[in-house]
């Protein structure tokens, strides 16, 4: 919006310059104009005012009555008078100064010719191109040219008795003007050029802003496109994000299941000796009160097992609720202890299955991350590996925890013995709902749940090294 109405303001800018580029051009033309009039004015002026002198002073010579060419060639003092009186205003600009006597047929006598070259001969006879022009009873003025410049011939008739008795003839040299004139049309000329360059620079800028314009336009429609494109994008993005979401939501709340089913499994386990202890004494105690030998002592022993077993359960419970609440924040925990506490819920699970755990663990080894998350992270990458060495035909069976920190990084490795994971799968193990166990046995959800927790949750990665002889999973943070 911006770039158009600094158009626009560049539109008017230009329509005002030129203008003022045309208003200038038309000014010089009327100065110029002016010019040649008070150049014209002053001359014929200061023409009349001469011829006007000489002609009060010829009065004086002119008879009323006789032939003037006549009575000159009777009176040669009069002629001589008159001259010289002529002579006097012979200047530069006055060229041609002479008297003419009008004839009978248009034609003209030379009474006095002053001219500074070219005389004519007194009585010398004369006929103009134009005898109209020579005819007037009043002062007058025309222009010629001949090969020594422009000239003014301006006639001032000496009237008596309302008859041309003599023509006063001056013929202006019009050089200066016209040199003036000259120097002002090539001044127009090159005036007149400047403001064609202008107006054609005016129009070729014009002609540029509005293709400009046009592109501002053509962008600006392409851009609302783009936008329109955008928001239908980021509509379909959003959607896609809440499918994904949806589906993040189903794969979690099925990963929960999963793991309620494996701490159930787990549960199960750690309650089973617990029970046939408690079982066993109350067998026992029938037993013993069938035959007789049910005494106080007796009964006080197997009350205070069954308390101490039914004891045992509940801190197996509490462990394990202890375990499933949520975390909010960031808690400086020892990596050996949260170990530890894993640990105790799935050893029970691992004698069942004869398989040892070897725990390599600095004991003052700290990190600051969520606690919970990370056990929840590490009871799978255990339970995988308890998983992969009931399929692998070996006598011994070997899990081993292995932790260590290298500069800011700490490192904590679950290595198993098993027979390593197939090629064909390995690129495929943290894909979710992939699973190689049975049906019922396993959801594919355990893998995938831990990588998204170690790389969004705890700001770390997990990854895995195997071969035929046991694969390690590393959980880096």
């Amino acid at each position: 919006m911006n770039k158009i109405r600094f158009q626009y303001i560049f539109f008017a800018f230009a329509l005002l310059l030129g203008g003022a580029i045309f208003l200038l051009y038309r000014n010089f033309l009327d100065t110029e104009k002016f010019i040649q009039e008070l150049i014209l004015k002053e001359s014929l002026h200061d023409l009349h005012q001469t011829t006007q002198n000489m002609k009060r002073h010829i009065l004086r010579h002119i008879p009323p009555k006789e032939d003037f060419y006549l009575y000159l060639q009777t009176h040669p003092e009069v002629y001589e008078d008159i001259k010289e009186d002529l002579e006097i205003f012979i200047i530069d600009k006055y060229k041609y100064i002479y008297l003419l006597q009008p004839l009978p047929g248009g034609r003209f006598r030379f009474l006095v010719d002053t001219s500074k070259t070219d005389r004519a001969i007194f009585g010398e006879l004369y006929t103009p191109l134009d005898i109209k022009e020579y005819q007037s009873l009043v002062p007058h003025y025309f222009f010629h040219h001949d090969i020594k410049g422009v000239w003014l011939t301006y006639i001032n008739p000496i009237v008596v008795n309302k008859k041309i008795k003599a023509l006063i003839v001056i013929d202006f040299s019009m050089e200066q003007a016209h040199l003036i004139e000259n120097a002002l049309k090539k001044l127009e000329t090159f005036l007149g050029r400047l403001v064609l360059l202008l107006l054609s620079l005016i129009g070729v800028m014009l002609l540029f802003a509005y293709f400009d314009h046009r592109r501002e336009k053509k962008i600006q429609k392409a851009y609302t496109e783009l936008e329109k494109l955008n928001k239908e994008l980021e509509r379909r993005v959003e959607e896609k994000i809440k499918e994904v979401r949806q589906k993040d939501a189903i794969i979690l709340n099925q990963s929960k299941l999963a793991a309620m089913g494996e701490m159930i499994n787990m549960i199960a386990h750690q309650w089973r000796q617990p029970l046939n202890a408690i079982s066993t004494s109350a067998i026992n105690m029938q037993i013993e009160a069938a035959m007789g030998t049910l005494n106080a002592k007796s009964i006080e022993e197997s009350a205070k097992m069954i308390q101490e077993q039914a004891q045992l359960m509940s801190r197996v419970i509490d462990d394990f609720m202890d375990y499933a609440k949520p975390e909010k924040q960031k808690e400086r925990f020892n990596l050996q202890e949260a170990i530890q506490d894993v640990l105790t819920m799935i050893k029970p699970q691992f004698r069942n299955h004869n398989i040892s755990i070897i725990v390599d663990v600095p004991e003052d080894l700290e990190i600051e991350s969520y606690k919970k998350d990370f056990e929840h992270v590490l009871l799978n990458l255990l339970s995988n590996a308890r998983d992969a060495l009931d399929e692998c035909a070996k006598e011994s069976k070997v899990v081993t925890i292995h932790a260590y920190r290298i500069g800011q990084k700490t490192k904590i490795e679950v290595k198993d013995n098993g027979c390593g994971i197939p090629e064909n799968i390995q690129e495929r193990i943290f894909e979710p709902y992939f699973t190689t166990k049975e049906q019922g046995k396993g959801t594919g959800l355990g893998l995938y749940m831990s990588r998204k927790i170690v790389k969004e949750k705890l700001d770390g990665d997990l990854f895995f090294v195997t071969s035929k002889d046991g694969t390690t999973f590393t959980i880096e943070l």
